[in-house]
């Protein structure tokens, strides 16, 4: 037998909306930044600077995306359609 899912109210439509269109975003975040690191090349014998300044530009960039993502995906799983406990259907009845 197969569960039937609650349905989500508007608020948590809008909110899981928003969550998908902020990953599509995120995805395209991500290509952009390794198609510009792709392009910087390292000065002759500062290599290992360049790495650290990489890695380092890579985390100013993506720890507040990720903080975001987080944030967005919480209220897409705050307001998602929650089903009726047996307790609460027997007294409705």
């Amino acid at each position: 037998m197969k569960k039937v899912k609650p349905p989500r109210k508007a608020l948590g439509v809008v909110a899981l909306w928003i969550f998908r269109a902020y990953c599509l975003f995120f995805i395209v975040e991500v290509f952009r930044a390794f198609q510009a690191v792709r392009e910087i090349h390292p000065a002759p014998g500062n290599e290992l600077a360049t790495d650290v300044g990489l890695v380092a530009g890579g985390a100013i960039v993506f720890i507040p995306l990720l903080l975001i993502g987080a944030l967005l995906f919480l209220f897409s799983w705050l307001t998602r359609g929650k089903p009726k406990s047996d307790a609460a259907m027997s007294e409705g009845q």
